[in-house]
């Protein structure tokens, strides 16, 4: 009788144990699947075609990758290349149709993009795509003068991600030393100037006419005048400074740099490759030959 209440006894504490440990796992089961997923920022890259296309109809959409859905808190808009790559947070009135969130843009901050990314907080929820919308201007008064004009208006090029659109802000014209002498261009003729990494008094210029030529340079310092500021750059910063954004700087099959459009550089860098290939193969055939 006495082992009989033992063995009930052990077979009871036995079940007591069993039944913490199933219970034990299943409340880490629990906890696990209770764990919040860690918020995102979307971030899109904005090309001057993208930016034409939304001013012109009125909205740009993207549907979210189903991985980070029900986890983006924030929208952070940029270019292909700013002065600073650090964001900076602005309001923007955001509304909520349905499973799609509309983000509304103003040309202050699009304007904004050429300097740094913006990044503008959504707090709304469950949401499957993101429409920015464009708010146009309203109609200027007259007599109100621009910041700056199409023909000063440049783009001053550190790196691949890196670069500011803006004007000189003390000069209209520069001047150079060529093999011919030295020749004093108005701004608003030039298309154009690539530096030279190894030595930053030479450069090569393209003007807005086709001609092209190297000079050399004496100035070292340039300030650029922006809408957020002067900024003061030097010239071993820059790697080139071009009448618009899209436009850059390639080498032709001659080692000879030739100003391009963002299209145009596109199919360069293709048809190079393209004729590096082939020569590749042809010289595979010389030599098992």
């Amino acid at each position: 009788m006495i082992l009989l209440k033992t063995l009930l006894t052990f077979m009871a504490i036995c079940l007591l144990q069993c039944s913490a440990v199933f219970s034990s796992i299943s409340q880490g089961q629990q906890t696990r699947t209770q764990v919040p997923q860690k918020p995102v920022a979307l971030i899109l890259e904005l090309s001057s075609s993208q930016i034409l296309t939304l001013k012109q109809s009125g909205s740009l959409r993207t549907t979210l990758p189903n991985k980070v859905i029900n986890r983006v808190h924030s929208v952070r808009l940029k270019r292909q290349t700013s002065f600073l790559e650090k964001a900076q947070t602005v309001q923007a009135k955001t509304d909520k149709l349905n499973r799609t969130v509309s983000i509304e843009v103003d040309d202050a901050i699009i304007d904004r993009l050429d300097f740094q990314p913006v990044e503008i907080k959504i707090y709304e929820s469950n949401f499957e795509s993101i429409a920015i919308a464009y708010k146009p201007p309203k109609r200027k008064t007259q007599g109100t003068a621009p910041v700056s004009t199409p023909d000063t208006n440049m783009f001053f090029r550190i790196n691949d991600k890196r670069g500011v659109m803006g004007d000189f802000s003390d000069t209209d014209s520069l001047q150079f030393t060529t093999g011919f002498g030295d020749v004093k261009i108005p701004l608003k003729q030039i298309s154009g100037i690539r530096f030279n990494a190894k030595s930053e008094q030479e450069v090569f210029v393209t003007l807005k006419n086709g001609d092209a030529f190297s000079a050399t340079i004496e100035w070292k310092k340039i300030e650029v005048k922006t809408r957020w500021g002067t900024k003061e750059l030097t010239v071993s910063q820059l790697e080139s400074i071009t009448a618009d954004r899209e436009s850059r700087y390639a080498i032709d099959s001659k080692g000879r740099y030739l100003l391009l459009p963002n299209q145009a550089l596109q199919r360069n860098a293709l048809q190079r490759n393209q004729a590096l290939q082939r020569n590749q193969s042809n010289q595979n055939s010389f030599n098992q030959n």
